[in-house]
C-alpha cells in the first residue's frame, strides 16, 4: 500500500499478490473500508472511496 498526496486529498495505491478477481475485490474493498473507519475514528474526517481499474 502506498500514498500519495494531491492538494488536500490522499491517493492511496493498493496491490495484491492474489490471483483471483472477486479475491482482489473483497481484498480492497475491506482495506478501503478499514481506511475510511480509521479516518473518521482518529481524524473527524469524510471519507470518499473511489476505484479505478487499472489499465491493461
Amino acid at each position: 500500500m502506498g500514498g500519495v498526496m494531491r492538494g488536500q486529498s490522499q491517493v492511496t495505491l493498493l496491490t495484491s499478490d492474489e490471483e483471483d478477481p472477486l479475491a482482489i475485490k473483497a481484498e480492497f474493498y475491506q482495506t478501503a473500508e478499514l481506511i475510511k473507519s480509521k479516518v473518521e475514528q482518529y481524524l473527524q474526517l469524510q471519507v470518499s472511496i473511489r476505484h479505478q481499474q487499472a489499465l491493461p
